[in-house]
């Protein structure tokens, strides 16, 4: 019997405190040498459908799976950005020891939940402990998690949001400044949500550089999770990328070369390095920083980065996490496989 999660279950059953707890713990097996994070492998049909891989385990919790979502770009009006078109996703986790089928979930809000919540770990680690304003660039989905998930991890007072379009981000900082619990203000450009913040989110769409990199003033921590890397797009520019004291990512062989098939290399780091602005040496992964392999934040006064790009480790330990709870709490649907087929048939 195989276990059905959907997006509604996988809402009620995890918590954004427990997916940061999920995603650390991850991260640490990482850092011990007992989770696999494998490249992203994306392949794309004549009629330019696009089928994206993303697999990975965790030997701490004998677990194994992948990340399986499509995208059709021709489906709706080019004008849209493509993580944004008609996309569908699944998760698919096995247990390593017996080779039997566990969960399949839905992926949209676990990609949600898993994006922002790794990137809070990572500012866990690099951002100031007493960090207290955080500004936002962005008003989707994005948006939402890092604003969830990094309450969960400071003592935040104050969030600053801002999207090109006034009406969604007014909309935004309105619904979701009661769920914060502190003030969550919209502001009328991307200067005011950069300046005078501790931790930075970008959380876009965009193929260009969302903010100049002059503005970053000393002590914060930039958390990168969005933009139109696919086409190789990034958010940061080299004035930004210069000033980073600390260049952190998820896995540096992905930010460096990309994944299987027509995936792209992180054009944040690529660009910096082709202009001489940083060298590959100067990039470190997290879990290095984590298990103080390597160094992180040293001062108050450095600017750290964490760009956090998707692995589907922390897709399938959160889904695996979600089966856990939701066998605890019988929720989901049990699908029969149905006995092998009969030899002689």
């Amino acid at each position: 019997m195989v276990l059905v999660l959907g997006n509604n279950e996988i809402r009620d059953l995890l918590t954004w405190a427990e997916v940061i707890n999920v995603c650390e713990k991850l991260l640490w097996e990482e850092a011990n040498g007992t989770a696999w994070f494998s490249p992203r492998q994306r392949l794309v049909t004549p009629n330019q459908g696009i089928l994206t891989i993303l697999p990975g385990g965790a030997a701490g919790v004998n677990i194994m799976g992948t990340r399986l979502y499509s995208q059709q770009p021709n489906a709706i009006a080019a004008k849209r950005f493509i993580h944004e078109l008609s996309s569908n996703s699944v998760n698919v986790v096995w247990d390593m020891t017996s080779a039997e089928l566990l969960v399949i979930t839905a992926g949209e809000w676990i990609n949600t939940l898993r994006t922002t919540a790794q990137a809070a770990v990572g500012a866990k680690y690099l951002a100031r402990k007493d960090s207290r304003r955080l500004g936002i660039l962005g008003s989707g989905m994005l948006a939402l998690g890092s604003l969830m998930t990094l309450k969960e991890v400071f003592p935040l007072e104050l969030a600053k949001v801002y999207s090109r379009t006034s009406d969604h981000r007014n909309s935004f900082c309105k619904k979701f400044s009661p769920l914060a619990g502190f003030p969550v203000t919209p502001v009328n450009s991307s200067r005011d949500a950069v300046e005078d913040v501790d931790i930075l989110v970008t959380a876009t769409t965009s193929t260009e550089p969302v903010f100049d990199g002059q503005w970053l003033q000393k002590g914060t921590h930039v958390s990168c999770i969005g933009g139109y890397t696919q086409a190789g797009g990034r958010e940061l520019d080299a004035a930004a990328m210069a000033k980073f004291d600390v260049l952190a990512v998820l896995n540096k062989e992905h930010t460096m070369k990309g994944g299987v098939g027509t995936d792209r290399a992180n054009a944040n780091f690529t660009a910096a390095v082709d202009r001489g602005v940083i060298r590959w040496e100067d990039v470190a992964e997290i879990a290095d920083i984590m298990a103080e392999r390597t160094p992180g934040r040293r001062d108050a006064d450095e600017i750290t980065l964490f760009d956090s790009r998707a692995m589907g480790a922390f897709d399938i330990a959160l889904s695996y996490r979600a089966y856990q709870l939701a066998k605890e709490r019988d929720l989901g649907y049990l699908v029969d496989w149905g006995n092998r087929p009969d030899p002689g048939w």
